[in-house]
């Protein structure tokens, strides 16, 4: 379906811009044969270990998120600051963690002898239909530093043995579904429901 019939679909308006006019914007050209996709296993969710120490960690920080504590107070102004309500906050799952937290992967279920780093910072939950699959952590501004590599560098930190996913799919229905780049541009069409 084009963009265009997706507008239509949803019951949008949609115009195309003046710069854009006249110009081919099908995807695909006259005379080229594009590969087909592969077809993708569903996504399966981590070791059941995995699942209720991430669902426990999830449950601890969304009660931590409404403690009178500083860390609780600053994490709930940055996500108004985001502009979501508290409603949403509250459906999400939100949280906070307000130190680093270690962890051996063997107790969260990984084969693995590394060390499970969940930062400080809010803690976004990816749980659908009642199970963990993920935990992904917006880390604070001041602990992220830009010029680094790895680990440093990243504003969002996944957890190890979070699986991929699609955040929230266990909201969909019959309505067209609108795809988008994080969590938080998710919410807060969550916003308007």
């Amino acid at each position: 379906m084009s963009f265009p019939e997706a507008c239509k679909r949803a019951g949008v308006e949609w115009k195309l811009d003046e710069e854009f006019q006249g110009e081919d914007t099908s995807v695909k050209k006259k005379g080229t044969d594009y590969p087909k996709p592969n077809k993708q296993e569903k996504s399966k969710p981590p070791p059941q270990v995995w699942r209720r120490r991430a669902y426990a960690f999830a449950e601890a920080s969304k009660k931590a998120l409404w403690e009178d504590t500083a860390s609780g107070e600053s994490a709930r102004m940055y996500l108004k600051g985001r502009g979501l309500t508290e409603d949403t906050i509250r459906r999400a799952r939100l949280g906070v963690n307000p130190t680093d937290q270690y962890y051996d992967a063997s107790a969260w279920g990984l084969d693995s002898d590394r060390k499970i780093w969940i930062p400080r910072g809010v803690v976004i939950p990816w749980i659908m239909n009642g199970t963990a699959w993920g935990i992904n952590v917006r880390r604070p501004n001041g602990d992220v530093d830009e010029n680094a590599s790895g680990y440093n560098s990243r504003k969002y930190q996944r957890v190890s043995g979070s699986t991929n996913s699609i955040y929230n799919y266990d909201k969909l229905d019959e309505r067209p579904a609108v795809l988008v780049e994080g969590e938080f541009d998710a919410l807060a069409i969550m916003n308007q429901r």
